[in-house]
């Protein structure tokens, strides 16, 4: 991989203390096609490299019209690194997510270039099974980079 030639964008990542609450308002208000909801379990997590217990969110995942998709993420009993995002800066933007082939290649790649990984997850969900994850985070910047294994 020779450049940062980034597939189309996947979604983009929110991080409420409701998932239920914005999934009405996103699609009464501004028009969104129905969200799914399920339950998203984490088998292993890392935080900045350290180890952390397996977490739950909640999850709902819509689409406007035009095509964009929108994450919704609630964190259930403690979702670390997604309520520490929560209690530093609130409801909102967290992450641009990217869905790649080779997880592998693309983390080798970020890391050459000085990219942490900030946050990676083995993760078990209702509507995707089970699949891998990780974070990324260019300095100055409040928000992340998701990369998932297309599954």
């Amino acid at each position: 991989m020779d450049n940062f030639d980034l597939p189309a964008l996947g979604h983009v990542g929110l991080v409420v203390w409701d998932v239920d609450q914005y999934t009405t308002y996103l699609v009464d208000v501004m028009g969104m096609n129905k969200f799914e909801i399920y339950n998203f379990d984490a088998k292993t997590a890392r935080v900045r490299g350290k180890e952390i217990e397996a977490f739950r969110l909640k999850i709902g995942i819509g689409c406007f019209s035009n095509g964009v998709k929108i994450e919704l993420i609630e964190p259930i009993a403690d979702g670390g690194f997604f309520t520490e995002h929560l209690k530093i800066h609130g409801n909102g933007f967290n992450h641009l997510a990217f869905y790649v082939e080779n997880l592998v290649k693309w983390r080798s790649y970020l890391e050459k270039k000085g990219l942490p990984i900030v946050f990676e997850t083995t993760v078990f969900d209702e509507i995707r099974g089970e699949r891998h994850v990780f974070y990324t985070k260019m300095s100055g910047l409040n928000y992340y980079y998701e990369f998932a294994k297309i599954i």
